[in-house]
């Protein structure tokens, strides 16, 4: 584990006025296989009681960061990026969640084949529901069996989900 002040993963949650799932996709963070991380949530200057919640949540991992103006989601993940101190950068949307071993498997991945970018799937679930009703990879009718690199060509052409 790295020291305290240099965790291995930074994940920068952007949120506005997402009060309602946003410790879902905090908590999917927290409790990670890998641990050794931060979670930056860059609040956009809500209106709800976002802020308040998360102050509820009794992990030192956590950092929280108030914006006084309402930028947009990408002012909010590029302000997270200027306080990171991970070695490695994840996004997550507030709305979103990520399954117990995503940031364990990327870093195998990036591990493994000496990588600066690793991606992976999304699946798409529905509120309320347990389980995907597809992914990006899925609409795109992609099937992968293996890691593939992908250039700036071909990530254009693949993250445009349902264009």
């Amino acid at each position: 584990m790295a020291d305290s002040s240099t965790p291995l993963v930074s994940v920068i949650i952007p949120t506005y006025n997402s009060a309602q799932w946003v410790e879902q996709a905090v908590n999917s963070v927290l409790h990670q296989t890998e641990a050794d991380l931060e979670v930056i949530v860059v609040d956009d200057a809500s209106k709800d009681n976002t802020l308040a919640r998360l102050r509820q949540v009794p992990d030192q991992r956590l950092r929280l960061v108030a914006l006084d103006d309402n930028a947009g989601a990408a002012a909010a993940r590029n302000h997270g990026l200027d306080v990171a101190r991970g070695t490695w950068v994840a996004f997550l949307d507030s709305d979103d969640w990520f399954g117990p071993n995503r940031l364990r498997d990327l870093l195998e991945v990036a591990s493994a084949w000496g990588a600066d970018v690793v991606s992976d799937d999304l699946l798409f679930i529905e509120q309320q529901v347990a389980k995907p009703w597809t992914s990006q990879l899925r609409e795109k009718r992609l099937r992968l069996t293996e890691p593939i690199v992908i250039d700036f060509e071909a990530f254009m052409r693949l993250d445009l989900a349902f264009k």
